[in-house]
């Protein structure tokens, strides 16, 4: 698939305030990726800092992703160069990026993601590039990564107008449980704290052109009308896992 086309095009989407919607997979099975990513949506993100999920997975499920010609994005495990360019050399569109707490961090990690002369990953032949079959189209036209950095704690919420302002960012996530727990009310998210931090990202998010986005653990369909009508944009619906939880007998 054309990475840079289907990214464009979610780029427009956001924009437009327009909402986009993806899948949360924590099982490295390239089965579910294919099933996850034949729904409506527009990404699957594989989850590498929660997940049960090796860089060596990272290929198939985004063979299983691309299938179905939606993005293949990676929560990467840790804020490293490692960890972004493992995902982006398997073959990641995009990057969500946890615990994102300082604008610069996150201009030091978006930097890591481009290559030359827009940033400073390093190039090398690898699966992004075919192993070299395609290495030169792969460096005379690199697609720019969709970055979504995550709020998760006090300090990002405290920072969030400047990490909103960083060239490049192209939606933020809210973390709903770790930021829940940065407020001393984990899983508590009709806490008042909670619901007033939730606003200001949004808001703050929203004046400085941004598109804010919210994870919905529970796999409850009519929740993404909820948050679409509090004005997110970038849905992350569920996880794999936790829909194969509601499944079983209690």
């Amino acid at each position: 698939m054309d990475k840079k086309l289907f990214i464009d095009k979610l780029r427009r989407k956001l924009k437009n305030n327009e909402t986009s919607i993806g899948a949360w997979q924590q099982i490295g099975s390239s089965e579910i990726s294919e099933i996850l990513s034949s729904s409506n949506v527009d990404w699957v993100a594989i989850d590498m800092e929660h997940g049960c999920i090796s860089n060596s997975n990272l290929p198939n499920l985004f063979r299983a992703i691309e299938l179905n010609n939606k993005l293949p994005f990676v929560r990467i495990q840790e804020k490293s160069s490692k960890a972004v360019k493992d995902a982006l050399e398997a073959g990641a569109a995009g990057l969500i990026i946890p615990m994102i707490e300082n604008k610069d961090e996150l201009e030091d990690l978006i930097s890591l993601s481009n290559l030359p002369p827009n940033g400073r990953r390093g190039i090398g032949f690898c699966r992004a590039n075919q192993y070299g079959i395609n290495f030169k189209n792969y460096i005379k036209n690199p697609f720019r990564p969709f970055i979504v950095p995550m709020i998760e704690n006090i300090e990002g919420l405290r920072n969030i107008d400047a990490i909103t302002k960083v060239i490049n960012v192209d939606a933020i996530l809210i973390g709903p449980y770790d930021l829940s727990a940065s407020l001393n009310c984990c899983g508590e998210f009709d806490n008042s704290n909670f619901v007033k931090s939730v606003d200001i990202i949004k808001k703050t998010a929203k004046g400085n052109n941004i598109a804010s986005g919210i994870h919905i653990i529970e796999p409850v369909k009519e929740r993404i009308t909820e948050e679409i009508n509090k004005g997110h944009q970038l849905i992350a619906f569920s996880l794999d896992t936790v829909m194969l939880q509601t499944l079983m007998v209690n």
